[in-house]
């Protein structure tokens, strides 16, 4: 399914608006950022497949932010949206996973591991 970047942008929004007060208000100095897609030499990089990758968090979490944490650049979440998009069928489910990938990155912004999210998003305790 594609839709705009107008579009996508404001379901982005919406997302972001339903989240409770009680995180967004712990979060700071960040962006979200939606861009097409990963650039080609970050999948050299990282070696993951050309549609794997639908958001990415940049920056320092929070759990690892010390006094000398200051007088720096935003952190960032990456939202891919052709490969956000190529994973749904309507604009229900489109609004489901940019939901499921925000929260993933927030999560890292919390400072929470790939490993401890996907425990968390599989319900496993």
């Amino acid at each position: 399914m594609k839709i705009s970047r107008k579009e996508f942008e404001k379901i982005t929004k919406e997302v972001f608006d339903e989240i409770p007060e009680e995180f967004k208000k712990r979060l700071d100095n960040i962006d979200i950022v939606i861009a097409d897609k990963p650039s080609p030499r970050f999948y050299k990089r990282r070696r993951q497949t050309l549609k794997g990758l639908l958001g990415l968090y940049r920056g320092v979490p929070l759990r690892r932010r010390g006094v000398f944490y200051s007088n720096v650049l935003s952190d960032r979440i990456i939202l891919y949206k052709d490969n956000i998009e190529s994973q749904c069928k309507t604009k229900d489910k489109l609004k489901e996973e940019i939901k499921d990938v925000l929260l993933h990155e927030i999560g890292h912004y919390f400072g929470l591991s790939e490993f401890e999210l996907r425990k968390i998003e599989k319900g496993i305790e």
